[in-house]
């Protein structure tokens, strides 16, 4: 499936999950923002202390979440790699929290590869020193890039929510959403030709966002890196996998 077709679906569940949650979100979306000097009056102390009273309408504080989600990698040129898995996590507060995920990997040759493929069978003809034609110096191009697609990935990580807010579409749809950071250990297990299986420990960086339909059932997009050693053709570098997912959540 192309990257285009993946856009394309992801938006079309987009829309259908506001469409089928947006008239609750609406019916819950009630709670408007407090200007501080309403109730306090406007002083001095008033403006240092509090800029404005607008408490979260979702609380995830204490609670457990579960979640599904399905992403792809959006950095390798060789593979459409594809992945789907399941998350779960807990709040300390409303901005703190830790989670652990899976994500069980799926890839397939992209177009160029199976071209270099093709290629690689063909021969080239090297000349001979001594004039005409050599048979031994036919050789095969061996252009096929090595590379070692991921094939697992588990995740622990720190969730910093600090950001927070709501969406509204001509006072007739509102939305709330918060914007989080994370940051984590992943193991990443990767496939080198298809044979070998290897695993990897790296850094996870992360940033997301969530878009709240209910008091338990939330939309999540992530955008994840993560940092590791890798080795292609005998050498060391350090890898750098861009993954994007999206998902649902459910607060227990």
């Amino acid at each position: 499936m192309s990257r285009l077709k993946r856009f394309i679906t992801v938006g079309q569940v987009f829309v259908l999950t506001l469409a089928s949650f947006g008239a609750q979100a609406y019916a819950q979306s009630d709670t408007p923002a407090i200007n501080p000097a309403d109730i306090r009056g406007e002083t001095p102390e008033t403006k240092k202390s509090v800029a404005v009273l607008h408490s979260r309408f979702f609380k995830k504080a204490h609670r457990i979440e579960l979640g599904v989600m399905t992403g792809f990698l959006t950095d390798e040129a060789y593979f459409d790699s594809r992945g789907l898995g399941g998350r779960v996590g807990y709040f300390f507060s409303e901005w703190l929290g830790v989670e652990a995920q899976y994500i069980k990997m799926d890839y397939e040759k992209s177009d160029d590869y199976r071209r270099l493929e093709f290629l690689s069978k063909s021969t080239f003809r090297k000349e001979d020193p001594a004039g005409g034609f050599n048979e031994a110096n036919i050789n095969k191009a061996s252009i096929v890039p090595e590379i070692n697609p991921a094939t697992q990935i588990i995740d622990a990580a720190v969730v910093f929510a600090p950001f927070y807010g709501k969406l509204s579409l001509s006072n007739a749809l509102t939305v709330y959403s918060d914007v989080y950071f994370t940051l984590g250990y992943s193991k990443v297990d990767t496939s080198r030709q298809g044979i070998i299986d290897e695993n990897h420990n790296a850094v996870s960086l992360g940033l997301g966002q969530r878009l709240y339909f209910t008091r338990s059932l939330s939309l999540r997009f992530d955008f994840r890196a993560r940092m590791y050693n890798d080795k292609l053709n005998g050498e060391d570098y350090n890898k750098k996998a861009y993954y994007m997912d999206f998902g649902l959540s459910w607060f227990l």
